[in-house]
């Protein structure tokens, strides 16, 4: 199961009813790649669509709204997350029925097999200045530790325990993580930490679910969904605890949104007549624009900055 759909599972358990890089991705049986590739003119985005009734990974291009399949398989691939390090793709693919994530490369256009995954229902986030990931790793249904792992010597760094550590997210600089974050006290709030373990807090304080943070590409501030009275929207608040403001308020549920590369706009899932659907806006909350209309989910959406 991937991570957003955990995520949309718990959110029904808590209400009780609750132009760009452009690849053509064809994965053979011997799992080789072929692909093409033009130079881009802006960033872009890439999301998880199951409009095919598999679960495939797409490219959207913002101004034309144009989306193209971008890594398709006989299994289902999804939740993707950007490396800036490498300047690839990471993503959990099922095809070989085993835990593994894939990697595509947006230099070579190659696509191959990357590390076991360590993070259980999630998926590890990488470091933008290194070789390393974090993710949780889950020791009882309640203890959870949050990890930095160097892939180069495969050394593990627990930064803290807690009842529940999910979601971590690494600023542009590398230097910190954001979470989410509970313990005996909190139901789940936004937690941050240095990415060596020191100075840990927390940044919100409420009663509500916070959820699925990420951060503004100036790492001034992050954004996160509440949800209470069955209800998911968006916030943003300073890193220092100040400043909440509420993004969206809408009949339908908002989550998993991501600040692109230059801080202007944010790409979010969201729901629409009872579908899943791709929406844009700009940071404020303001000029909200759906990008995707097709059935089927789509969702988990990632900005890629464009590298001519």
């Amino acid at each position: 199961m991937f991570s957003y759909m955990r995520i949309y599972i718990v959110l029904l358990l808590l209400c009780t009813a609750f132009g760009c890089i452009r690849f053509s991705v064809t994965v053979e049986n011997n799992n080789k790649v072929d692909s093409k590739s033009t130079v881009c003119t802006e960033d872009y985005v890439i999301f998880y669509s199951s409009r095919t009734g598999n679960g495939d990974l797409y490219q959207l291009n913002t101004s034309t709204l144009e989306a193209i399949a971008l890594v398709t398989n006989d299994s289902t691939d999804g939740s993707p997350r950007y490396n800036a390090f490498q300047n690839k793709l990471h993503f959990r693919s099922n095809r070989e029925n085993a835990p593994y994530l894939y990697e595509l490369d947006f230099e070579t256009g190659t696509e191959k097999w990357s590390i076991l995954n360590p993070a259980g229902d999630e998926i590890p986030d990488w470091s933008p200045i290194e070789n390393k990931i974090v993710f949780t790793k889950t020791e009882q249904p309640q203890l959870h530790h949050l990890v930095v792992r160097d892939l180069d010597s495969n050394e593990n760094d627990t930064l803290i325990t807690a009842r529940s550590d999910f979601y971590p997210s690494w600023s542009s600089d590398g230097q910190q993580i954001v979470f989410e974050y509970s313990d005996e006290n909190s139901s789940a709030d936004i937690g941050i930490i240095n990415a060596d373990g020191t100075e840990f807090r927390i940044v919100t304080n409420g009663t509500s679910y916070h959820g699925h943070p990420a951060w503004a590409p100036d790492n001034e501030k992050v954004i996160f969904y509440i949800y209470e009275n069955g209800q998911a929207d968006l916030y943003s608040i300073s890193t220092d605890g100040s400043g909440l403001t509420q993004l969206t308020d809408t009949p339908d549920n908002e989550l998993i949104a991501r600040y692109s590369p230059d801080g202007a706009r944010i790409v979010l899932g969201g729901v629409i007549d009872n579908d899943w659907e791709i929406f844009m806006m700009n940071a404020d909350g303001s000029n909200r624009t759906r990008l995707t209309n097709s059935p089927g989910f789509d969702g988990d959406p990632v900005w890629i900055r464009c590298k001519p």
